[in-house]
């Protein structure tokens, strides 16, 4: 829910699970922010939510967004290309951002291969970077901030892919 504060205009939390709504929503209030009901239209600047996958989220806020944001939704390869198919869709035709923070040994084997595949495919550079410390404080596990970025932020030198290699930065990092 940081976004908001940042000068956002809206704040949209999709989430399939009712329970991880009902915390991220939570969370916004108890840090002050200006919050509405699930399902309701928002307020400039208020958080909302809505209980959906990544599929059905792109139906109702295709096209509106500069940054989509995940945090540990890599655990499944079969929901890989969805992911990527719903943040192209959901960010503006200009382009825009997919942030992934992801532990850096990954939850389930091809994850992370398949992610840059399928996003390179989609014309996307994809680039990964230790989180600094501090924020991975307290975590039984280092994190990885992975940035996918679509259409014309994604440079002019055509898709590629930047940065550490996410598989072996994990496990160098598990290995530690």
């Amino acid at each position: 829910p940081a976004p908001a504060p940042a000068g956002a205009l809206r704040v949209t939390l999709v989430d399939r699970e009712p329970l991880a709504l009902h915390c991220a929503m939570s969370t916004a209030q108890v840090c002050g922010l200006a919050t509405a009901p699930v399902g309701a239209p928002a307020p400039p600047g208020a958080v909302h939510a809505m209980q959906c996958d990544w599929a059905h989220a792109t139906e109702a806020l295709a096209g509106q967004a500069d940054l989509v944001l995940g945090s540990e939704v890599l655990y499944d390869p079969s929901t890989v290309s969805t992911l990527v198919s719903a943040a192209a869709s959901l960010l503006h035709p200009h382009g825009g951002s997919l942030l992934l923070a992801e532990p850096a040994v990954g939850r389930a084997v091809g994850c992370r291969q398949k992610l840059d595949a399928q996003a390179v495919a989609r014309g996307a550079t994809v680039s990964a970077a230790p989180l600094p410390p501090a924020v991975a404080a307290g975590r039984a596990e280092p994190l990885l901030l992975i940035e996918v970025r679509f259409g014309v932020q994604a440079g002019s030198g055509g898709a590629a892919r930047e940065g550490v290699d996410t598989e072996a930065a994990g496990m160098q990092a598990g290995a530690a």
